[in-house]
């Protein structure tokens, strides 16, 4: 990954700033050790900083913040073992959610929808982040427009084999955010978070 993304934009956390709730050791240790990137394409998904206030806040402090006052927009019965869960990062439209005890994670959008899995582990959410960006010279406009050339229609084609294919190396690590099966995951118009990259990769809209 630090490779792909640079020894500043990978971030390990220490162990000490790690939670006791979060008893899943093999996510402790990938946290500790390997770490994850900082962010995917500027403002689309971000991971924790250690140093904010809001690191690995549990679930029921937030839950608390979105259903009530100006913020509330959460009607939704907070799951069981809420207080094991942590928030580990945001993206555009939701927060993803680190079950302390499974590993597992989880996205909850900014409105009114409850939990929905995200990712069997944090090797799967890290190595998403690392296939699209390592991939970035494919989808970029520079290479479709001197291997297509500037029909549009060609260009388009391009683009959509290029997030089909990424679509499916993903969906062979792991098909937990994909929910629908992988044939078209950017037809919803929600289909989860990982939607929009796709979406916007197929339309050459990342390049």
């Amino acid at each position: 990954m630090i490779e792909t993304f640079g020894t500043e934009q990978v971030r390990r956390f220490p162990e000490a700033t790690l939670p006791a709730g979060l008893t899943h050791q093999p996510t402790r240790t990938f946290l500790a050790e390997t770490g994850l990137p900082t962010e995917l394409r500027s403002g689309f998904l971000s991971t924790e900083d250690p140093a904010d206030e809001s690191w690995m806040q549990p679930l029921p402090e937030l839950y608390q913040e979105m259903s009530t006052g100006r913020r509330g927009k959460w009607k939704w019965p907070l799951p069981e073992g809420a207080e094991h869960c942590y928030v580990l990062g945001r993206f555009e439209g939701g927060s993803i959610i680190l079950d302390g005890s499974t590993g597992e994670l989880r996205f909850i959008p900014d409105w009114n929808e409850p939990p929905s899995p995200l990712h069997s582990d944090v090797n799967a959410l890290a190595y998403f982040m690392y296939l699209i960006e390592v991939n970035r010279d494919v989808y970029a406009h520079e290479r479709v427009e001197s291997e297509i050339g500037d029909d549009p229609d060609a260009q388009a084609a391009a683009y959509l084999a290029v997030a089909r294919v990424l679509a499916e190396r993903l969906y062979e690590a792991d098909p937990t955010p994909f929910p629908e099966g992988v044939r078209e995951p950017w037809a919803n118009d929600f289909a989860g978070p990982w939607t929009v990259a796709f979406f916007d990769i197929a339309e050459g809209m990342w390049s």
